[in-house]
């Protein structure tokens, strides 16, 4: 597992996410056909031909074959001895071209067996891979000659020599992107050549793969076999490579095609199985093959079967699947997957159907959205609320089916002297006073508060709720929700604060510093801002203003100070304590003449100040985020993180590190982890981690935040704190970034 690095003040995050694939070593329904020439070698050509049969190359029986959906075998000898045919594909002209190793020629077959062939320009090329091109003509590899090359219908080839010797083209598919794209099999890498011969190449991250088959997948990536290191390939048309390890070790993975169910299947030649893949690195492999059959090439059929060829066994082999589908009924809504993990049925989806192995049972389990309530099943075999297993050999359609529970009204009223907006997810509030909706019974709906520009909101009261982040209600029975919006002053100008750090603990008589700044958000200058205190401690308390560039003090101590419409005051003051008092969040009036005080934030503009007779650890925490101030959470179950740098300027203590949103009520978690010199957890991060921070020593921390829901940009009041308590229970240091999601 790949660690995470995190610094003071740099924060670099890697979330890699693989989809662990798991091995089904059951057999499958294999059909296998025994070709009529002994010891003929199909080796990797197989195709759907435009007559609907499947069309194969015999290596070593120099012949080409044909097989019916229904298993018939036809063969046509080549014109040319020894010519060993290797790679086939239907033209655009309705014919079947393939490549002759040996002979040095591409070959076209009609549908009726007649032959033509075409010699390769370079001697000895050894053409290998082919595939038609978004050009109309057939493109092959030469895997000695070291080049691409293309032939038109009417049998006209040119070649294009790779940029490096010794690559040893093979395997070639044509790109979502119109282009074509290769498998270096010795230069381990993946190459895209355009249709008028401009080649790319791109290296393959794990070194010696030896790329071999290569086909595009329904997202528009291509997929290859890495023969060597037992792994399949997925490249982007932009480049991007990601790898995913085939379950069974060393079993040497070679040709690959795109199925009909939205995966890739591939062939595994040491194995001895026909694996699928999925685009997220999902796997599942089947057995059933003659032993040491050694399957090689693959191709979907006609009948929406995957056709391969078995090289040792001298068998066509055929997995054959069917469709199913899953409708959604009734007039309620849920959810339908699959066991397999090929069905994800919703409303918003459409993943409603898939190819499954015939016989290979599927569990269906259907889960309710809020608010409605699941019935039953219909189809498949299947009855009742529970799960349904189907195990079906044709195409197969079940139905789920909810009913909408009853109506429920949810009711919105506003308190207080200011003003704002509530809405809801699902939407149907939506108001300034009072508003009410009806939902469903069982239904989870979240409000969220807005105040306007000259109020705050301060808070939810009924339904479960308080605090000021969002409000969650699970509507049983008719519920009403109080939101309150208190102004926040009147005039021509407003003003807000910050303070950093947010937590200082001090013996008594010692000064705790901390430095401030006053922003003038409104039209005109703010006249004879000063601060002082609004929360009542036995401590004495001074202000002076400072430099912001160099944090230098100026002025005069405790002297009012203007500031200009749009510009930022910065200060430094001190708390010198009187008398011993538990830690407390220390309010500050940040306030101007001509605008009513900054709104009061807990975390963000206040002080959470604590004094002792005797020494206590003084941990003062800074935070760092990859966006200034702001941990983001991508979509609705994003992750984010941000790195935390401590001092303690206190006595020496065993400390507990946690972290929390606060008062705010958030669909989130939290945990931290201790971080050594270069950003590495220490541990694996957990809700809290225990350590002993020396007098003037540091330490630094990492806190990963997981969302389970929307986050709304609100920085004043959505925020993740960092907290450290002492053996006692104390907080003896804080801070904290505003988190939303994007």
């Amino acid at each position: 597992m790949s660690s995470c690095r995190l610094s003071a003040f740099c924060v670099l995050l890697a979330f890699t996410g693989v989809l662990a694939g798991f091995t089904r070593p059951a057999a499958a329904q294999v059909t296998e056909f025994t070709i009529t020439t002994a010891n003929s070698q199909p080796i990797d050509g197989i195709t759907t031909g435009p007559d609907g049969n499947l069309w194969f190359t015999e290596f070593a029986g120099n012949k080409i074959g044909r097989i019916t959906p229904g298993g018939t075998i036809t063969e046509f000898p080549l014109p040319t001895a020894n010519s060993q045919p290797i790679g086939i594909v239907t033209g655009s002209d309705g014919n079947l071209w393939f490549s002759e190793q040996t002979g040095n020629r591409i070959g076209r077959v009609t549908t009726t067996g007649s032959f033509m062939e075409f010699s390769v320009p370079t001697a000895n090329s050894g053409p290998t891979g082919v595939t038609l091109g978004s050009d109309g003509n057939v493109w092959f590899t030469e895997l000695n000659g070291n080049k691409i090359s293309k032939i038109t219908p009417a049998g006209s080839i040119t070649e294009f020599p790779l940029p490096a010797a010794g690559a040893s083209p093979r395997g070639i598919a044509g790109g979502s992107d119109g282009n074509l794209w290769f498998t270096e099999q010795n230069g381990n890498k993946i190459g895209r050549i355009t249709t008028v011969g401009a080649i790319t190449e791109f290296t393959v991250t794990t070194a010696a793969g030896a790329p071999f088959g290569i086909a595009s997948g329904p997202d528009g990536a291509l997929y290859f076999a890495e023969f060597n290191v037992n792994k399949i390939g997925r490249i982007t048309t932009a480049g991007a490579i990601t790898e995913f390890t085939v379950p069974t070790a060393a079993s040497q993975p070679r040709d690959i095609a795109a199925g009909p169910d939205g995966n890739l299947w591939f062939t595994e030649q040491t194995g001895n199985q026909i694996g699928r893949v999925s685009p997220t690195g999902g796997f599942m492999e089947y057995s059933g093959l003659t032993a040491n059959s050694v399957p090689t090439g693959i191709t979907l059929g006609p009948d929406r079967s995957l056709w391969f060829v078995e090289t040792a066994g001298n068998k066509i082999g055929r997995v054959k699947t069917y469709t199913l589908t899953v409708n959604l009924g009734g007039t309620g809504s849920g959810l339908v997957t699959s066991s397999l993990t090929d069905i994800n049925c919703s409303a918003s989806s459409s993943q409603c159907a898939n190819s499954f192995i015939v016989n290979d049972p599927v569990t269906l389990t259907a889960t309710a959205a809020p608010g409605s309530t699941f019935t039953g099943w219909v189809g498949g075999g299947c009855s009742g609320t529970g799960t349904c297993m189907v195990t079906a050999t044709v195409d197969t359609v079940v139905m789920a089916n909810f009913t909408l529970n009853p109506s429920v009204m949810l009711s919105v009223t506003a308190a207080g002297n200011g003003s704002g907006t509530v809405t809801s997810a699902p939407s149907g509030i939506s108001c300034g006073m009072t508003c009410n909706a009806s939902f469903a019974q069982g239904s989870v709906v979240t409000l969220s508060a807005a105040a306007s520009s000259s109020s705050i909101f301060t808070g939810w009261s009924g339904g479960g709720c308080s605090g000021v982040g969002a409000c969650v209600v699970t509507l049983n029975a008719a519920t009403t929700v109080s939101a309150t919006f208190q102004q926040n002053g009147t005039g021509a100008v407003g003003v807000l604060a910050a303070v950093l750090p947010i937590s200082r603990a001090v013996q008594v008589g010692v000064p705790a510093t901390a430095f401030a700044t006053i922003i003038n958000t409104g039209p005109g200058t703010a006249s004879s801002c000063t601060i002082t205190p609004a929360t009542g401690v036995t401590a004495s308390f001074a202000f002076q203003t400072t430099n912001p560039a160099t944090n230098q003090i100026t002025g005069t101590a405790n002297t009012p100070i203007d500031i200009p419409q749009g510009a930022a005051q910065s200060f430094v003051f001190a708390f010198t304590p009187t008398a011993a008092f538990a830690p407390t969040d220390t309010a500050l009036n940040f306030a101007c003449a001509n605008a009513p005080p900054a709104p009061k934030m807990s975390g963000l503009d206040t002080l959470l100040l604590s004094a002792s007779t005797t020494p206590i650890p003084d941990i003062v925490a800074l935070a760092a985020s990859a966006v200034p101030g702001y941990v983001e959470l991508p979509g609705i179950n994003g992750a984010g993180a941000f790195a935390v740098a401590t001092i303690n300027l206190g006595a020496t203590a065993a400390i507990t590190a946690s972290g929390d949103t606060g008062m705010a009520n958030l669909p989130v978690t939290v945990m931290i982890c201790q971080t050594d010199a270069g950003g590495n957890c220490m541990a694996a991060p957990a809700s809290n981690v225990r350590t002993t921070i020396a007098a003037n020593a540091t330490a630094t921390f990492g806190l990963f935040v997981n969302g389970n829901g929307i986050v709304p940009d609100q920085p004043a009041v959505n925020r993740v704190f960092a907290r450290f308590t002492d053996a006692g229970g104390a907080v003896r240091g804080a801070t904290s970034v505003a988190v939303r999601s994007k």
